[in-house]
């Protein structure tokens, strides 16, 4: 009878000592539902969310505009005192119509699209900071016409 019950008790219960090759992402929520446990690309790195917005009327310059588009993000504009003169004069620079109205897009390309072809973004994702700095093209045409 013993060997009976051990024999039911084993065929029963799960193995807990073995090791599956397969391992899965997705978790079974109800009868017919598996879900994701892995996270969207947005909420493992917010720059990636996809925004539609507006820029409002009351924000003229760039560097407010930017300030803008960041602000649920968890992201911050690094400190504009630190950033290159020509940095500094961009930010004070009206915002184009054109990127007023803004989306449906990553903000990441949002801010690259604001920036132009002169900024290239550098991304602090340990203190969530973010700022431009001039590509390398654009500094080494500066330098060509102080030269010149």
């Amino acid at each position: 009878m013993r060997s009976l019950l051990a024999l039911a008790l084993a065929v029963s219960l799960p193995a807990w000592g073995q090791v599956s090759d397969h391992v899965s992402d997705e978790v079974r929520m109800g009868r017919y539902s598996l879900v994701n446990t892995s996270g969207v690309a947005y909420q493992n790195s917010p720059l990636q969310v996809v925004i539609d917005t507006t820029i409002p009327r009351e924000i003229i310059n760039i560097h407010d505009g930017i300030e803008f588009l960041l602000l649920r993000s968890g992201y911050k504009l690094a400190d504009p005192e630190l950033a290159s003169p020509q940095l500094q004069q961009f930010y004070e620079l009206p915002i184009p119509e054109v990127h007023r109205d803004l989306g449906p897009v990553k903000l990441i390309d949002v801010l690259d699209i604001i920036t132009g072809e002169a900024f290239t973004s550098v991304i602090d994702p340990v203190h969530r900071l973010i700022s431009f700095e001039l590509n390398q093209e654009m500094v080494q045409l500066l330098e060509g016409s102080d030269n010149g």
